[in-house]
Formats: structure tokens, C-alpha cells, sequence
């Protein structure tokens, strides 16, 4: 959700020509990004760098959408970019619970590939719990999304309604 607050963001931005600021935007998330990549090897063991990769890529993206709600609310004071942002925020923390969930089931519940010896069904099963806890997760996302009362998700669920089941 934060990645598509920026994405939006910076079309705004180039839409009105300043790219010169949406580039002085960006910086910061190029400084967290490589202090966070300095600092994985120090504090996380090796099967854990792709996982401290990503928090820090959420840290860098929430940081980058902090600054751009601040300059673009100055900027366009008829945009409730506090509304947008808590929205983003809800849609982080319903996307947060569902990977959580779908952490639990992968290492708890999931048989591990690991302990079969032969290389194509190990390779079998991984793609089948990929696509179970993708499904599971996909599910709990939609759920908490439908759940969260954002308009905007209301919107989408009433056009995807009439587009279906128009008749």
C-alpha cells in the first residue's frame, strides 16, 4: 500500500512538472535503503536477510510517503492526504496480518520440503504450499480489506459487482 502511495504521489508530481522535487523525495529512501542493507549482515544471521530486506524496503517506502504527504498537502491543500495515508496505513497493517498468518502456517502447520529427499518433490511441494498460503493469504487480505471500511475498497467491490454480474 505504501509502494502504491508513492507511485501515486510521484505521478501527481509529474503531472504539475516538478520532478526536480519528486527526485529530492526519493533521497531519503535511497539513504534507508543502503543503511539498511549495511546493517542486515551485521544483525541478522543469513537466512534472515531476505525478510530484514523487506522490513527495511517498508521502512524506506513509509519514510518516502511521510514526506510526500507533507510537501504534496502544502503543495495541493484541497487533497486529504490524511485520509489517504490513514487508509494506506490500514491496508499496511491488514497486508502485515495476513503475511504474519501466512508465516504461522508455512513454518507450524506445513509439512517442510526439506525432509523429502528426492529434488522434484521437493520441488512439488514447495510450489503446492506456495500456492496454499498465497491462497490463505489472499483470502485474509481480501477479508480484512472488505472489513476495514475504506471507501475506496467499497468502490472497487460495487464496480467489480456490476461489471459480474451485470445482466
Amino acid at each position: 500500500p505504501l509502494q502504491a502511495f508513492v507511485t501515486i504521489n510521484a505521478r501527481v508530481l509529474f503531472a504539475y512538472e516538478k520532478t526536480k522535487n519528486a527526485f529530492f523525495i526519493e533521497i531519503p529512501r535511497v539513504f534507508v535503503l543502503i543503511i539498511g542493507m549495511a546493517l542486515i549482515p551485521v544483525f541478522f544471521p543469513h537466512k534472515y536477510w531476505v525478510m530484514a530486506f523487506c522490513v527495511t524496503s517498508c521502512i524506506a517506502f513509509a519514510t518516502v510517503s511521510f514526506i510526500q504527504a507533507i510537501y504534496l498537502k502544502k503543495s495541493f491543500p484541497t487533497i486529504n492526504y490524511t485520509h489517504i495515508f490513514k487508509n494506506c496505513i490500514k491496508m499496511y497493517i491488514i497486508m502485515l496480518f495476513s503475511s504474519i498468518f501466512g508465516y504461522f502456517i508455512s513454518n507450524t502447520l506445513l509439512y517442510s520440503p526439506l525432509a523429502i529427499t528426492e529434488t522434484s518433490g521437493r520441488f512439488f511441494t514447495a510450489i503446492l504450499q506456495i500456492i496454499v498460503v498465497g491462497f490463505v493469504m489472499l483470502i485474509i487480505y481480501i477479508t480484512g480489506l472488505l472489513l476495514s471500511n475504506i471507501p475506496e475498497v467499497k468502490q472497487g467491490v460495487n464496480v467489480i459487482k456490476t461489471k459480474v454480474f451485470r445482466r
